[in-house]
């Protein structure tokens, strides 16, 4: 390589790096724009501030640094280290596709009301959470699929929810009558996960102390309350249901409720159930521990 050559591809490399920060910061600064729209107009009902936003040119992610929601009287706040929007797309003003997740929620356990005390006896001193959002819309079919809604803290557990939604117009126009048409959404196939970290183990062991009782006591007066009612099951999903549940308490780890009716079910059906017994069953509700 001579000199001539050496000095052409510094120079195109000096290029392509001033081209990619100068990029980045006018992704960057476009993605602010919008950013401070949309804050524009949520400032009749939250007060928010951030400090930066970044965007990955390479994800196309957009990152938005330190943020700080509060209610108008500014009584609770809650700060996030930082959300990242991986997809969002709209259709006539609908989010019909997001993906977004937001990492580092910071709860103070004063702000939680008559949780925070029951937090506290059982060893927890902040709640730092994440939480993670993927869903699609189709407005003409008016279905959700939920690919994704998963919130967890280190420390205590982790949930997440897939599913499918119908009949649910999220049009703005009909928001208002939402409540008067929500008997008429109907669930189709779902699954919820919770995943244990120390949450119920801490739970079980507090419910032992003030029953009096060491924590194996408890455990082996819960077992016999739960062997019982399996015996009494007549029905193969509650009996299947309750042995996971026995399971998953005896050994904390991960349980999975799946629902998978013959056909979408309506939420006013499942209003008029009688008893978890019948929506268990109307469901089709399995339960699975890993």
């Amino acid at each position: 390589m001579n000199k001539k050559t050496k000095i052409s591809l510094v120079i195109l490399i000096v290029l392509v790096i001033a081209g990619y920060f100068g990029l980045k910061a006018y992704a960057a600064y476009v993605a602010e724009q919008h950013i401070d729209q949309t804050v524009s107009r949520v400032s009749g009902f939250v007060n928010l501030d951030y400090q930066k936003v970044n965007v990955d040119l390479f994800g196309l992610n957009t990152h938005i640094r330190n943020v700080r929601v509060a209610g108008m009287n500014r009584e609770q706040t809650v700060e996030i280290d930082d959300i990242v929007i991986y997809r969002f797309n709209r259709q006539d003003r609908m989010p019909s596709s997001l993906h977004v997740r937001f990492n580092g929620i910071n709860v103070p356990l004063d702000q939680l009301g008559l949780h925070a005390a029951a937090l506290r006896q059982m060893g927890y001193a902040h709640i730092k959470a994440d939480t993670e959002i993927d869903y699609t819309y189709d407005p003409a079919e008016r279905s959700l699929d939920i690919h994704s809604f998963h919130t967890g803290a280190a420390d205590l557990g982790h949930i997440k929810l897939t599913g499918r939604i119908h009949n649910l117009n999220l049009n703005p126009a009909s928001l208002p009558i939402l409540l008067f048409t929500f008997p008429n959404i109907l669930v189709d196939q779902a699954s919820v996960t919770y995943r244990d970290d120390s949450f119920v183990k801490r739970l079980l062991e507090m419910a032992a102390q003030e029953r009096g009782q060491s924590y194996d006591a408890f455990i082996r007066d819960l077992n016999d309350k739960l062997e019982k009612e399996m015996a009494g099951q007549a029905d193969p999903f509650l009996k299947q249901v309750t042995a996971a549940v026995k399971r998953f308490l005896n050994d904390p780890g991960a349980i999975t409720f799946a629902i998978s009716p013959d056909e979408p079910v309506s939420i006013g059906r499942l209003q008029k159930a009688g008893d978890p017994d019948e929506l268990i069953k109307l469901l089709k509700v399995t339960a699975y521990v890993d």
